[in-house]
């Protein structure tokens, strides 16, 4: 089972929890199974038999001792490597390119790491699987001592009983393997439902589609599937719980009459068996829990693997761009094409030639599948070109300067998250002057208030407000130079004319170069510079007091 080796590799204290464990335990079944038979026939202690009573709590003492401190080594142990997985795949997603984490898609990482959450119950049913796995073997050991037939013939059903048992476990195994692909399945759904809400409810047919059509579906797959694995589970384990029944009626009705087992060896024999009973039906009961455990550690150990690839970026010797005062970014006939999953080309952008200067407020227009979008990805450098080269102040730009690249950089996209805590440490206090000017620039003054307490600004505020609060945030990282994705589309009309005539000036007095994708065409004076984007590359562009468009 993977998280047995995996707890081996990760600590040899895996071994001493398991000698605590095995030595507890057969310590304080065999000794209770060792009183319960002198009670039975009389016998005493040869030692101290007046005291056999403290010898009995001793044992307790000393097996429940053992327990916890095993109990304590696993939790810390299992929940060191859960811990270690999560960070280790989520720091080799930090480092992965914004193409390769389109690709794999968040719903695979919530899918993995929601799954981990059965790791959390390891511990636990693996102390107690261990408890009644010891309970058999010092039982079976003793009845050996009573009468070696019974104890074979017993040794046998149970060996018979564990095979079937994880014979059955293997199939629901696979059937688990089929839940928790369902199981992905639906977390993409409910991403794109949820994500998606607007416009889910834009669209009858759309919504009726997601709904009925795949995660009704997909829950109904769900269901028969896992109907059949738990109900296969649950006869198989009323199965094994009335052999039992069988084996104790064999104890009292057939093993007097063929082994000579006297009154007193089959009480013992029967109580022996009494107290197997639930714990052996615990223990192969528990067999399609850890089948459970290992689907779930393979699918984050698949992931982990996946995401192997990303180190590659983090092993790239870093170099830092100069610090010196931005003067322009230039294209050099940058392409980038996206190809289906038969590497036929799908759309291509360029080869584009362009310069960025200090000081510039650009607008780039274009229609839905121009290759804005594209380049605003290349530009930011959330994508690499794929042939040609970048250039800040004239140099270009390797992918051991990538990150400092992106750092130079401050960008609001389309689609904005807000974050709902202060990771960018900003100085959010009353006191920050600066805050309060870009908060009064944007008009939230009294709108957007100060958490002191968490040092974050806590308000509910409106997509369009939300917008405003993004400005203020990337205004406070202090970059040269501010991209814009559409940032005006959910301003009401009188602040988006102030955003164009006011803002952007104020904004370019800051020493700001100002990059900003609108299909505001009523605007477009309010730019210094215009670039149309047509069916992947710039067909003009327009130089504030020049007439007519630079066609390319």
């Amino acid at each position: 089972m993977r998280i047995i080796k995996l707890l081996q590799s990760k600590s040899r204290a895996f071994y001493l929890l398991l000698v605590l464990l095995g030595f507890g335990n057969s310590l304080v079944y065999s000794g209770i199974l060792f009183f319960i038979n002198n009670a039975i026939t009389g016998k005493r202690i040869p030692f101290f038999p007046d005291y056999d009573w403290l010898f009995y709590l001793l044992i307790i003492i000393i097996s429940a001792t053992c327990n916890i401190i095993s109990q304590k080594l696993l939790i810390v142990m299992t929940n060191d490597m859960l811990v270690n997985y999560e960070n280790t795949i989520l720091d080799k997603v930090k480092h992965a390119s914004y193409e390769k984490f389109e690709i794999m898609g968040k719903q695979r990482i919530y899918a993995a790491l929601g799954d981990a959450w059965i790791l959390a119950e390891f511990p636990r049913t693996f102390v107690a699987s261990a408890n009644t796995f010891i309970i058999v073997l010092c039982s079976v050991g003793y009845m050996f001592t009573i009468n070696v037939a019974v104890a074979l013939t017993f040794t046998f059903f149970l060996t018979a009983l564990s095979i079937g048992f994880i014979k059955s476990g293997i199939t629901i195994k696979d059937e688990f393997a089929i839940i928790q692909g369902l199981q992905d399945k639906f977390y993409a759904y409910m991403n794109d439902f949820l994500d998606g809400f607007k416009e889910v409810k834009m669209r009858a047919t759309r919504s009726d589609s997601i709904l009925s059509d795949y995660i009704a579906e997909n829950r109904q797959k769900k269901k028969v599937v896992s109907i059949k694995t738990y109900t296969k589970d649950t006869v198989f384990g009323f199965v094994s719980r009335f052999t039992w029944y069988l084996l104790i009626g064999s104890i009292v009705f057939i093993f007097p009459r063929f082994f000579h087992l006297t009154v007193a060896s089959m009480t013992v024999c029967l109580l022996i068996v009494l107290n197997m009973l639930e714990a052996m039906n615990f223990f192969l009961g528990s067999i399609p829990f850890y089948f459970r455990v290992d689907t779930s550690l393979k699918k984050m150990e698949d992931l982990n693997a996946e995401v192997d690839e990303f180190e590659i970026e983090s092993i790239i010797s870093k170099r830092e761009l100069s610090n010196e005062p931005f003067r322009n970014i230039v294209f050099e006939q940058v392409t980038y094409q996206y190809s289906d999953e038969n590497s036929n080309k799908v759309f291509k952008l360029g080869p584009i030639n362009l310069e960025i200067r200090k000081g510039e407020i650009i607008f780039i227009e274009g229609g839905n599948g121009s290759g804005k979008s594209t380049f605003i990805n290349l530009l930011t450098g959330l994508y690499q070109p794929q042939s040609g080269n970048i250039y800040y102040n004239d140099i270009k730009v390797t992918a051991e300067m990538h990150d400092s690249f992106m750092n130079k950089l401050s960008a609001i996209f389309t689609g904005n998250h807000m974050f709902s805590e202060n990771y960018d440490r900003f100085d959010i206090s009353e006191n920050n002057v600066l805050l309060s000017d870009l908060i009064q620039l944007v008009r939230l003054k009294g709108i957007a208030e100060i958490d002191v307490e968490r040092g974050w600004i806590g308000a509910k505020l409106s997509k369009g407000q939300q917008k405003r609060l993004a400005l203020v945030f990337a205004l406070l990282e202090s970059k040269e130079v501010l991209i814009l994705d559409e940032w005006a589309a959910e301003q009401d009309p009188e602040f988006r004319a102030y955003f164009y005539l006011d803002v952007l000036q104020a904004i370019k007095e800051m020493g700001k170069t100002i990059i900003l994708i609108t299909h505001d065409d009523k605007y477009l004076s309010a730019a210094d510079r215009n670039i149309k984007f047509s069916e992947g590359g710039i067909v003009a562009d327009n130089l504030k007091g020049v007439n007519e468009f630079l066609t390319l």
